[in-house]
This record gives structure tokens, sequence and C-alpha cells, in this order.
């Protein structure tokens, strides 16, 4: 009965390993918020991007930057993110800095991609898109049954 045993924890083991490799995969876009509506994207000359949208009845604006191009993660190394102030700048300037926040997008002329909700062209060329995906289901393929198994995440990317 003990070799069973080893031989379960051994097959655990190896399952375990198979996850934790795939966890580390680098992601080209991070997640804003769930289930948000109206979105538009706008962008300044400082490479800073102001994220608008609908949250219920509330809006809500968050100042994004940081984390252009990023690379797959490095061993010995942190992974760069965005900056997210959901604060609309007040967190990073102490003002209200999406009053005077000076739009440049012009409009996107970047590869197709999919889930597009908002996108533009910033004054350096690059592109901004926030893009809404469902929420991974499940396991086993059931159907969600509750209500954030069935959310939008809203995803920005540089």
């Amino acid at each position: 009965m003990g070799s069973g045993v080893g031989r379960g924890l051994g097959v655990i083991a190896a399952v375990l390993a198979a996850v934790l490799a795939l966890a580390g995969a680098a992601s080209a876009a991070q997640l804003v918020d769930r289930d948000a509506t109206g979105v538009q994207i706008a962008v300044n000359a400082k490479g800073e991007a102001l994220v608008t949208y609908r949250k219920g009845s509330a809006l809500k604006r968050v100042l994004v930057w940081g984390a252009i191009n990023a690379l797959p993660p490095t061993p010995g190394t942190q992974q760069v993110k965005f900056h997210l102030d959901y604060a609309g700048g007040w967190g990073k300037y102490r003002t209200l800095y999406w009053q005077h926040f000076a739009d440049r997008c012009a409009p996107y002329e970047g590869p197709a991609l999919p889930n597009v909700v908002a996108a533009c062209t910033a004054p350096d060329g690059t592109y901004w898109a926030a893009q809404e995906w469902p929420q991974p289901l499940p396991d086993l393929g059931f159907t969600p049954w509750l209500p954030t198994q069935r959310q939008q995440w809203l995803e920005v990317s540089h």
C-alpha cells in the first residue's frame, strides 16, 4: 500500500510542477476592473493613459502609466507592471489631474485585436488598447453559477 501512496504523491508533485511552470507566463495586458461599460481611453504626450468608464452608476477614471512592452519574466528580476491610479491622477500628482488631461490620441492604426472596447495611437506612435474578456470559467466545463463568474474583465495594454 505504501508504493501506491508514493506513486500518488509523485503524480500530484508532477501536476503541481506543471501548473507552476505555466503560472510564470507574462501577460501583455493588466486587469483594471470588472463589468465596466462605456469605456474610453485618452493618452497624453507623457505616455500616460486615462481610462474612463462606468461601473454601475459610478463614473471611474484610472490613470495608467509604465510597463510598455513588458517582456517575459526573467529569474531574479521582477516583472514590470502598469502603475494604476484609481483616483484619476490624484494619487500621483495630488491634483484633479483628470480635469486637465491633454488627450493626444489619434485613431487606432495598429494590428487587429480581439475584444477591443477602446484603442488609440499615442503621439509617440505606440498603441494603447482596452479590451474586455470573459472571466475564466469554472473548471470541468461547468456553467457559471455565481454572478462573479459571469463578469467581464477590463484590461489595458500599451
